[in-house]
């Protein structure tokens, strides 16, 4: 049987789960019903038995599958043999991916042979395309000698093209993608090598220049950027930015990590570009999130300036004071540059958290609105909801008491991917969590090598990496129950030394179950006597 690309993302959310992930999540995630979650899994499962391989397994509400089949399943997804077939809005990207980047004249006939369609499924695929991109003011237009092509501001359509392969969850329609711009690279170089994987490794060229975490944070969407820009160049497609813009770009580091960037992949591949396809290069990695908790050095004056009346707008219009403003104001500048460049030029990040943030942070989603229209109305105006919930979960930890300096009982590090406001919202929840006992440091990915992980009871990370097992928890971006028990069980295997008064952990015990005179006077006596054999030296 076959499987398509939302069967494709269900066992993929089974499989990249380290524990179990719960049917409310996968249909979240994947915008389904329950009930077309249980037919899909119903499918999915008769796919894997003609596999011969173990079959998810469903237990109150959460969905697992034995992990040690999980690398040999996802080859087999990858394996080009692999039976499946693609769903409408998959169909609908690899046209707009034919049409922006081909080499060649791209007609109806074409696709109906490419996805084994019709002529009237093509011409109403067209339609919704076309319907999709007058809504970013770009045309779809058809000449006999030139086939489908795009029409509008260059920026406008590579970005449209950038948003595509950004909605891609399937390992499989990635897969062809990539493959589908290896082959239009190939043709462009003239050799037949993988310039995916070569563009992919000249990316640590403009990390290390650029001094950022652009492969750590989405290698496949720096990768992208790459290929679209050196196909779209050649195919007569120039991208155009004024002199005086030009001359502000020159002067970042991300014009440098650019401009190596270019030279090695010129060396490596022999491709090469214009200086304003540097600039492109620069504008969008800029515009890429990146992890910074506290570094200030060499900030840009004017987002100094730009923060420091956003913060005042805060103060003004909501008559809040923030604990450490110093603090906040010195992170606020490492998100707010790269956040100014999304919105000039429409490249905007997706939040799949903003709708949890709005609910818990209502208050703080309101002044970082409020704190922007005073700032700035025009930008207020462009800025979206996505963007204004990193900002708003900045505020909420900035406008906290400084109840968290009260006594401490060791450090706990939290290590994200996604950058310092992910890393807040996580610190945030566990302070609400295990209240003022603990302190919290922040770490990403890239610089977790450099850290010292021994001084740490406890390691809580939303990313993939390799940690010590026996002190780290994976967690989601908004703390589940499973994974508060995780946090608890680890920290109950450390030894905590200090003076416990039983009759202290009655009174916790009886405001939360209530009080059965006899049982609670054995417990209390059970505690005393655990407590004096496991006192401390």
């Amino acid at each position: 049987m076959e499987l398509n690309a939302r069967m494709i993302c269900i066992l993929q959310e089974v499989i990249e789960a380290q524990d179990t992930v719960t049917v409310d999540q996968i249909c979240s995630r994947n915008d389904i019903s329950k009930r077309t979650f249980y037919y899909d899994i119903k499918n999915v499962n008769a796919w894997l038995r003609e596999k011969q391989l173990p079959e998810i397994v469903l237990r109150s509400g959460s969905c697992t599958i034995d992990a040690s089949v999980g690398d040999a399943l996802t080859d087999i997804i990858r394996r080009s043999d692999t039976e499946y077939f693609m769903s409408v809005d998959e169909r609908k990207i690899m046209m707009a991916m034919y049409i922006g980047l081909a080499g060649r004249r791209v007609r109806i006939h074409d696709f109906c042979e490419l996805f084994d369609i019709s002529k009237n499924t093509v011409l109403s695929d067209m339609k919704s395309i076309r319907k999709e991109l007058s809504e970013r003011h770009i045309g779809l237009r058809f000449e006999t000698d030139r086939g489908y092509y795009f029409q509008g501001n260059e920026y406008a359509v590579r970005n449209y093209l950038y948003g595509q392969f950004k909605k891609v969850r399937s390992i499989k329609t990635g897969q062809y993608i990539r493959r589908f711009l290896n082959e239009q690279l190939e043709g462009l170089g003239g050799k037949t090598q993988n310039y995916w994987e070569a563009l992919k490794e000249c990316l640590a060229i403009y990390e290390e220049t650029a001094n950022t975490s652009i492969v750590e944070n989405d290698t496949d969407g720096g990768t992208f950027i790459l290929a679209v820009s050196y196909l779209r160049h050649a195919h007569g497609h120039l991208f155009r930015i004024n002199t005086s813009r030009t001359q502000q770009i020159r002067n970042t580091r991300a014009y440098k990590g650019a401009y190596n960037l270019s030279e090695k992949i010129a060396e490596y591949v022999g491709l090469t570009c214009s200086e304003q396809e540097i600039c492109y290069a620069a504008l969008c990695f800029l515009a890429m999130q990146n992890f910074d908790p506290v570094a200030t050095d060499g900030q840009d004056p004017e987002m100094i300036a730009f923060t420091e009346r956003f913060l005042a707008g805060i103060e003004q219009t909501g008559l809040v004071e923030f604990a450490d403003r110093e603090m906040l104001k010195g992170r606020l500048v490492n998100h707010i540059a790269p956040m100014i460049y999304r919105i000039t030029y429409g490249v905007q990040l997706d939040n799949p958290i903003a709708e949890s943030v709005r609910r818990d942070y209502g208050t703080a989603f309101d002044l970082a609105a409020k704190g922007m229209a005073a700032m700035d109305p025009k930008l207020a105006a462009r800025i979206t909801e996505d963007e204004l919930a990193y900002l708003a979960i900045y505020i909420a930890d900035g406008i906290k008491s400084g109840a968290q300096q009260g006594p401490r009982g060791g450090k706990i590090l939290v290590v994200c991917p996604e950058g310092v406001a992910t890393a807040l919202l996580i610190r945030d929840q566990l302070e609400n969590l295990l209240e003022a006992y603990y302190s919290y440091d922040l770490a990403s990915v890239k610089n977790i090598e450099a850290t010292d992980l021994s001084q740490y009871l406890l390691i809580v990370t939303a990313a993939k990496c390799d940690l010590p097992a026996d002190k780290t928890v994976r967690v989601s971006l908004f703390l589940t129950e499973e994974n508060k028990r995780g946090i608890l069980e680890k920290l109950d295997q450390e030894k905590i030394r200090t003076k416990v008064r039983p009759r202290e952990i009655m009174a916790i015990i009886r405001r939360h179950c209530g009080s059965h005179t006899q049982q609670m006077t054995d417990l209390n006596i059970e505690l005393l006597n655990y407590l004096n054999a496991h006192r401390s030296e």
